[in-house]
């Protein structure tokens, strides 16, 4: 009978004795106080203090509206960082929370913190693309629609401009583009403006002179003063003296809709629209001498007299 092996005696672990604090533990606070201590003792050092103006006027140099655009940000970070160390927590993620509700600011991509005080903003801002009068002052807009805040005395001489008919409340506050159907209004008009760059401009300058469209006017979008005409116009560089008088006015095209209005699907395209205008054009001895527009919402374009 096979005789079986003896066990052999294991030694148990060492244990700790009771009221003994391990050294892995000891050493851990250690170093969490030593890092307290290390913090604390340069929370008051002014190389690690955060120079936040500067982070501003660097990430808005070279903008047409840089000192705008500054004391704005100024305005919205004031007291976030004042006296704020290059180590404090969360401090990153509050200035980008702040900065992506900036009006001026399209898209926050990050922010670094360089040591010892310098923090880099990396931001998109809002470009001026056409600009709209309103109550005799200026409003910028950007290429997606967005009005920027700040208004203006004089008009900034952008070449893309919107217009309000006099019918359209052309005395309205400058605080009236806060109004639904206006804000709906300047953004389908500066997509018609991209919907024309699209286009060979070339071609509507042979057509309507050295400047072509000067201005679309967007006082009837949505129809909101005659459901029968079209929403959307534009204002020539062509013009015509009015019979009897010196005064010369605007070749009007009535263009209808921009591509991203809810109705575009049952809109000829812009591309539709103007061979259309050049048939129009090139089937008249006199181009658009003596017209006061032409209606483009149609295959057969409407050429009306005064």
């Amino acid at each position: 009978m096979a005789r079986k092996p003896k066990s052999q005696k294991v030694d148990p672990e060492p244990s700790v004795a009771r009221g003994q604090v391990p050294a892995a533990l000891l050493l851990l606070v250690a170093l969490v106080v030593l890092a307290s201590y290390l913090f604390k003792s340069r929370a008051d050092d002014p190389r690690y203090a955060i120079d936040l103006d500067r982070a501003i006027d660097e990430a808005v140099a070279g903008h047409p509206d840089a000192e705008s655009i500054s004391a704005s940000l100024r305005g919205q970070l004031a007291g976030l960082a004042d006296g704020a160390n290059i180590l404090a927590s969360g401090l990153t993620s509050r200035i980008e929370e702040v900065l992506a509700r900036n009006p001026w600011v399209k898209k926050v991509k990050g922010t670094r913190r360089v040591f010892p005080g310098r923090l880099e903003l990396d931001i998109e801002l809002r470009e001026p693309y056409a600009e709209l009068e309103v109550g005799g002052r200026y409003l910028l807009v950007d290429e997606d629609g967005e009005v920027l805040p700040q208004a203006y005395d004089e008009s900034r001489g952008l070449a893309r401009r919107l217009v309000l008919h006099p019918d359209g409340d052309p005395q309205a506050p400058v605080g009236a583009w806060e109004d639904a159907w206006l804000r709906d209004a300047i953004r389908n008009g500066v997509q018609v403006w991209r919907d024309l760059e699209a286009l060979d401009l070339g071609e509507l300058v042979d057509l309507l002179g050295a400047a072509g469209v000067v201005a679309i006017d967007i006082s009837n979008h949505a129809g909101r003063l005659d459901r029968a005409k079209a929403e959307l116009s534009l204002i020539s560089a062509h013009t015509r003296i009015v019979p009897g008088s010196a005064h010369a006015v605007p070749f009007v095209i009535r263009w209808g809709r921009s591509t991203i209005h809810h109705l575009s699907a049952i809109e000829l395209s812009p591309r539709r629209k103007l061979e259309n205008l050049k048939i129009l054009f090139s089937s008249r001895p006199r181009g658009f001498d003596g017209l006061h527009a032409v209606d483009l919402r149609f295959d057969d374009p409407i050429a009306s007299d005064p």
